[in-house]
């Protein structure tokens, strides 16, 4: 009897332990799923982010094509506009030459005329000399 008192108290002794134990493990294991889902929102958290981050740098990215593309076309119209803007100038020089040699000409046959009538007036003026002194 003395002896199954004895293999009772170690029967409950090692229940107790066993039910500590458990709680122990349970605890153990409640506090590890809480980290666990700490970790696991924090992990769609930073993923989220990254999401938005690259979702924001593939805009950024078309946004710098759309310039760069924007850009590309303004040069080939600065290019353009310099092109014409060259032939024009030529175009227009070369109207101006031909100006100063019609006005060349022009005065050139302007002198002749008043060369002429400047003959005529002293034929006629040589005339009139000769007729009066007759």
């Amino acid at each position: 009897e003395r002896h199954e008192k004895e293999i009772n108290k170690i029967k409950e002794e090692h229940k107790k332990e066993k039910e500590l134990l458990e709680a122990s493990y349970d605890e153990e294991i409640s506090n590890l799923t809480a980290k666990l889902a700490d970790v696991e929102r924090l992990w769609n958290e930073e993923e989220a982010e990254h999401e938005e981050t690259m979702a924001k740098l593939r805009e950024c990215e078309q946004n710098l094509e759309e310039k760069e593309t924007k850009e590309d076309s303004l040069k080939e119209k600065i290019e353009n506009l310099e092109k014409e803007t060259e032939r024009t100038r030529t175009e227009l020089q070369a109207e101006l030459q031909e100006l100063d040699e019609d006005g060349d000409r022009r005065k050139s046959d302007h002198e002749k005329q008043m060369m002429e009538v400047a003959k005529e007036r002293l034929a006629v003026t040589n005339e009139l000399k000769s007729v009066s002194e007759k």
